[in-house]
């Protein structure tokens, strides 16, 4: 297509070429099916072509894959007379190769009697910096969305692991929670204790069981863990690193990627999180960011778990035996209490002193005194089930609950509790290490109340002390049951 306009002689004047010139430098061009004077499309001239290579439309074909289509069938509408105007943007190839977005817009100004087009004028606008500056635009707007999600994300995890107050819960929450986050493949949370780095949990193992029991010497070089939390910098690795090859052997590691953030509360680093996956530098900047600034949240909230547990020990745990506190006893006793009361099940009360205990610190000291009471503890607790309640009572008193325990059962435990303390081995203790043990035994109706079971367990003790010690007592009153007869 010979592209050309024609020029009357009215116009032929005002569009001069210094006219023409201007024109085509603001995009303007005006083109024709006829062989007159034209005015130039200057930005095909910029892509480095001239008006004899771009004849007919053949630009067609210099306009990028995705969009030809669309544009060449607008463009035979626009030709054809079925548009009035042709108006599209499309990235254009220029000669060097280099693509370009324009925005052309033209309009018809003669057609023949059939409709064809004979005369049509236009603009070509170079709209490349436009197009450039809107996707950076979009770029920010959906960085800006992705990180108002991401940041609802990470308060969403910082409120779930807030609210639980035992360290392995938290530690299960935070590997579960995290993943929506970052998509890890296998992932560990571990905390410092004194010379040592234990893991607390871990997700993704096939050998999680192995792995949540393992411990690691602190400092150590050859460890990344450590080096983490040495230095309070998160740290990416790829398992290529031979630095760190006995760890990841050690932890049974066949992944690539490998990151790991310090766990940091109150200006204290208190361990690290690790994630892994199996593809080479899997984790972007972004991601260690995330984990970063999520980390601290974790770190409090894993010390506070630590610090409720703690207290929780010291309220429950007796620190001396090891075993339960009266407070844990007066808990856990009502509600064992309770049932057997509801459900007439059998209950057995039993009521443990060290016999001439006062002679053993005397003789010995207290150190020694504490020694032993610790080591009854141990030969109490090795008899008992799980169901079984054990705590220390008072002094060197030790109560325990047998629930859905008849009266013979108890006895047969209670002789046991008292063979095994006295066959113990006390270091220093020269002298025989024995117990007394009141029982009573009794299917609770509502007469009968825990504090009197323990009450009645009491009489028995005295009588026990009074009839020589070390030995067992069952109090009159407990019930005998026909299988307690029989057997």
């Amino acid at each position: 297509m010979d592209r050309s306009i024609y020029i009357n002689p009215v116009s032929d004047k005002f569009l001069s070429s210094d006219v023409r010139d201007i024109l085509s430098e603001l995009g303007v061009f005006v083109r024709s099916n006829i062989t007159y004077p034209f005015i130039p499309n200057n930005i095909w001239y910029q892509c480095g072509y001239s008006d004899n290579e771009l004849s007919d439309d053949s630009w067609i074909t210099f306009v990028h894959p995705e969009e030809r289509d669309r544009v060449s069938h607008s463009w035979d509408s626009f030709v054809k007379g079925e548009k009035l105007s042709f108006d599209e943007i499309y990235r254009f190839k220029t000669k060097n190769g280099k693509w370009i977005w324009l925005h052309n817009r033209c309009t018809s100004i003669e057609r023949d009697e059939n409709g064809s087009l004979l005369l049509y004028a236009g603009i070509d606008n170079d709209i490349t910096h436009h197009k450039a500056t809107e996707n950076e635009l979009r770029k920010a707007i959906n960085l800006a969305d992705r990180r108002v999600v991401e940041s609802e994300m990470v308060r969403s995890i910082v409120a779930l692991v807030s609210g639980s107050l035992k360290v392995a819960e938290t530690a299960e929450l935070v590997l579960s929670h995290i993943k929506t986050l970052v998509n890890y493949q296998r992932a560990m949370i571990l905390l410092v204790e004194d010379s040592l780095i234990r893991i607390v949990d871990c997700a993704g193992f096939e050998n999680r069981d192995k792995l949540s029991k393992m411990v690691f010497d602190y400092p150590d070089p050859h460890n990344p863990v450590c080096m983490t939390v040495q230095n309070g910098q998160a740290l990416a690795l790829n398992f290529g690193d031979i630095k760190y090859a006995d760890f990841f052997k050690k932890t049974e590691n066949a992944l690539t990627s490998w990151i790991c953030v310090p766990l940091k509360s109150n200006e204290k680093i208190i361990g690290a999180l690790v994630l892994e996956h199996e593809e080479k530098d899997f984790f972007s900047r972004r991601n260690i960011e995330l984990i970063s600034a999520l980390s601290e949240h974790i770190a409090i909230s894993i010390d506070n778990a630590i610090l409720h547990e703690n207290m929780y020990n010291l309220a429950m745990i007796d620190s001396l035996m090891k075993i339960g506190s009266r407070h844990n006893f007066n808990h856990k006793a009502k509600l064992v209490f309770s049932q057997a009361l509801r459900y007439q099940r059998a209950l057995t009360t039993l009521l443990i002193d060290v016999d001439l205990f006062k002679s053993v610190n005397d003789t010995y000291g207290h150190d020694t005194g504490d020694m032993v009471l610790r080591k009854i503890a141990e030969s109490c607790s090795g008899v008992l089930r799980d169901s079984d309640i054990i705590a220390r009572y008072g002094g060197e008193e030790i109560i325990v609950l047998l629930p859905e325990t008849q009266c013979c059962m108890g006895a047969n435990v209670a002789e046991r509790i008292r063979r095994s303390v006295q066959s113990g081995t006390y270091e220093k203790v020269k002298k025989a290490v024995t117990v007394s043990i009141g029982l009573y035994s009794v299917v609770p109706d509502k007469t009968v109340t825990l504090e009197s079971c323990i009450q009645k367990a009491d009489e028995a003790l005295y009588t026990a002390k009074e009839n020589g010690r070390n030995r067992v007592e069952v109090h009159p009153e407990s019930m005998i049951t026909d299988s307690d007869i029989i057997s």
